[in-house]
């Protein structure tokens, strides 16, 4: 089914229905019926699904780090957990690298393709990351389906990260634990199996509500913990704190605090 969009013809309803363009003839556009907008669009003020081509902000960078450091910090806590007394920089290593190399494939297959940049959809509302439930009832008869990803590509990237991290540590950490860490770290390499998916799950629940609160979890977990932290070394001067091994762990952590204000 098709239509022409004519003066004063009326938007789709809903705030994610959207047309698409079929064809142009005679000076004429045809559009398609209203529904979901294809991948990378999002339905402008006429509801025409126009090509998501806005920039990337500094606090969307900020958000994919975030959600991208969740299993390499992960990672690094199973394996201290699991293999304690074994010499496991390796796979430390192993571990930020496999991430590395996730975060360049992930941005690579991302639309623009074969770039180490992203164009994006804006996102203007909590309601932008749960779109299945904004889907118009017209008449309250027929709910007209426009599911779609209209925070482009902030939701698949990661679910596309997360894949490429998950297939690296398995290709590249069984031979790195077996060959030079004593099968040791085995048992972190069963918890990444299982964190990853919960991850995705997380991720596929909570985006939305992470994307605007992250700064704030991050500022008060950290906090938190630094403050455990000197507690339980009792540690009440900066002149102590210089005395840390590292102490570029909580200078670290003192510029994300920084960064985020």
């Amino acid at each position: 089914m098709s239509s022409h969009i004519q003066e004063g013809q009326k938007t789709c309803p809903g705030l994610y229905c959207g047309r698409t363009e079929l064809s142009s003839e005679n000076g004429a556009t045809n559009y398609s019926e209203c529904g979901a907008c294809p991948r990378g669009m999002q339905p402008n003020n006429e509801s025409i699904c126009a090509t998501c081509d806005d920039e990337m902000q500094l606090y969307d960078w900020l958000y994919l780090g975030f959600m991208g450091l969740l299993p390499l910090l992960l990672n690094f806590f199973f394996t201290e957990m699991f293999a304690k007394k074994a010499n496991v920089i390796l796979l430390h290593v192993s571990s930020i690298l496999e991430a590395g190399l996730a975060a360049i494939v992930a941005l690579l297959v991302v639309d623009p393709v074969g770039q180490l940049n992203l164009r994006t959809c804006r996102v203007n509302r909590l309601a932008d990351w749960y779109t299945m439930f904004k889907n118009p009832q017209p008449s309250y008869s027929v709910t007209l389906q426009c599911t779609q990803e209209a925070v482009f590509p902030l939701f698949s990237i990661i679910l596309i990260y997360y894949t490429f991290n998950l297939a690296l540590m398995m290709l590249v950490r069984p031979i790195l634990s077996y060959k030079f860490c004593k099968n040791l770290g085995r048992n972190s390499i069963y918890a990444a199996l299982y964190f990853h998916p919960i991850l995705v799950l997380f991720h596929a629940v909570f985006a939305g509500l992470v994307y605007f609160s992250f700064p704030y979890v991050v500022t008060a977990a950290s906090l938190t913990t630094h403050a455990v932290h000197f507690a339980v070394l009792n540690i009440q001067a900066y002149v102590r704190c210089s005395n840390l091994q590292p102490p570029s762990v909580h200078h670290a952590g003192w510029m994300v605090h920084a960064t985020i204000k």
